[in-house]
């Protein structure tokens, strides 16, 4: 839904816009990176100013502050699950990175999908679920992976079970659950 701020409100923007400037400053954040998401925020909470009559008998810097901190959190919290590195470990107390693990034969085209198809599924998934999906794939035996994990072989069975399940999500209907 597209919202057009009136002439008044506008002109409060206008009046008010270097608080963006000055939350960017304050919070030592790229203008280039995060210019965008502080502005529409800040739109949005003179909208919410003008709409809201309870508001008003707060300062806008205020409502704006807190409007432009919140969408900044977001935004992070988004790039921070959307982050692979190539050069971590595949699992803790692995010397196999997630790069050597592509192979070198593989073309480019399967590398990306495999990248993205991780990246989905990476966040979903536990530190245990991911070592134990790694070594299980290395070709240990059920009871091999309970005896390193300190667990039963029921509990290795259920561990598998959950992360292949949050897999099948991602590899079989498509779904994005990242």
């Amino acid at each position: 839904m597209e919202y057009r701020l009136s002439s008044s409100e506008r002109e409060f923007a206008e009046a008010h816009h270097n608080l963006i400037y000055a939350f960017l400053n304050k919070e030592k954040l790229e203008q280039s990176e995060f210019y965008d998401v502080v502005a529409l925020a800040f739109l949005k909470a003179v909208r919410r100013y003008f709409i809201n009559k309870n508001l008003v008998d707060y300062n806008f810097s205020t409502i704006a502050w807190t409007a432009m901190k919140n969408a900044v959190i977001k935004e992070k919290k988004k790039q921070k699950f959307n982050f692979v590195s190539l050069d971590e470990p595949a699992y803790r107390d692995s010397e196999v990175t997630l790069m050597d693990s592509l192979g070198q034969e593989d073309n480019f085209d399967e590398k990306i999908i495999y990248l993205d198809l991780v990246r989905k599924v990476k966040p979903n998934l536990t530190v245990k679920q991911r070592e134990t999906l790694y070594k299980r794939a290395e070709g240990l035996k059920y009871s091999e992976l309970a005896e390193k994990a300190g667990i039963t072989k029921r509990g290795i069975e259920s561990r598998l079970t959950r992360a292949r399940k949050k897999l099948r999500l991602v590899f079989v209907e498509g779904d994005d659950i990242a």
